[in-house]
């Protein structure tokens, strides 16, 4: 009685998962054709070198001073004050593995195999900035947990919003779903994180507001490719989507959507932040957790 549709089920995971692997074929050629050359590690040894000047001279933004705009030092001091043990090259490589590594598990546990097409896609991208030591892939990896998890999602949102700054997009998932206690979590979180990094954040301020922080838009951005007035409305269309499909299956997804239509510069490496779209179903048991979606094996013998 189940045969066929655990037949079906099977013939559309592997659809997927071809579709994926194609589409990262694609992403990886375009990343290549696209990227300028770079040299491995150099984003590393640009967060080595911002957390030796934050602890010598007391500001890590003094390494950005006369580098080009992709050498600079943009994120807020929390990465810098943990860079000289993080930055450690065996402990750095071993956490961006397992950051690139994790969604997979996300889809698979929340989908089953189907599920990995989407972190398969992305692959390409991924690879890029795994390879330029970038931290990228670990911060990927935390924003798709985010809401699978309903009391460490917020505080990993917090942790990534003050190392990328953009992720905080995401709470319009729980401004959508009137999850207040997440968003209380998260309100704390990120003001102990700032307390922590309190005698740093006037640097940071002072940095991004002055003349050597400013960055060219380029890529792919909304505004770039169709001016300023539709960036404008197509964000603020986008953050409305994303608040009305906040209980749905795509809710979560919808913010990480809106991180790239609102973002003013974004190139094909930066797809590798699509691994954090996961579909996922809001729980009916426990505000701002997600469980698990049945697998297409197991939809069938149901």
């Amino acid at each position: 009685m189940t045969t066929a549709p655990r037949r079906r089920g099977r013939l559309q995971a592997a659809v997927l998962l071809l579709t994926g692997l194609v589409v990262a074929l694609l992403l990886s050629v375009a990343t290549i054709e696209t990227t300028p050359p770079f040299h491995p590690g150099e984003d590393l040894r640009t967060y080595q070198k911002a957390g030796n000047a934050l602890y010598a001279s007391g500001s890590p933004y003094l390494i950005s001073v006369g580098r080009p705009e992709e050498r600079q030092f943009r994120y807020p001091p929390l990465l810098a004050m943990l860079a000289p043990v993080l930055t450690i090259a065996p402990l750095w490589y071993s956490l961006m593995v397992i950051g690139a590594a994790w969604p997979f598990f996300l889809a698979y546990r929340s989908a089953g195999p189907a599920g990995m097409a989407l972190p398969l896609a992305v692959l390409g991208p991924t690879m890029h900035g795994l390879l330029g030591g970038n931290i990228q892939p670990l911060i990927n990896g935390l924003w798709a947990s985010v809401p699978f998890y309903a009391r460490w999602g917020p505080v990993l949102l917090a942790m990534i919003v003050w190392i990328k700054v953009w992720p905080v997009v995401s709470v319009l998932f729980w401004i959508g779903r009137r999850d207040w206690r997440s968003i209380y979590r998260f309100t704390w979180a990120m003001a102990l994180l700032g307390i922590v990094q309190l005698p740093w954040l006037d640097d940071w301020v002072r940095y991004w507001l002055s003349p050597e922080a400013a960055f060219t838009q380029g890529g792919f951005a909304t505004q770039v490719l169709f001016g300023k007035t539709a960036w404008i409305v197509a964000t603020i269309g986008a953050v409305l989507i994303a608040i009305i499909a906040a209980r749905g299956r795509w809710g979560w997804a919808s913010t990480i959507l809106l991180h790239f239509v609102a973002n003013p510069r974004w190139f094909v490496p930066s797809l590798s932040s699509l691994v954090a779209a996961l579909p996922v179903a809001p729980s009916s048991h426990t505000r701002g957790s997600v469980e698990r979606q049945p697998s297409a094996r197991e939809s069938a013998i149901q």
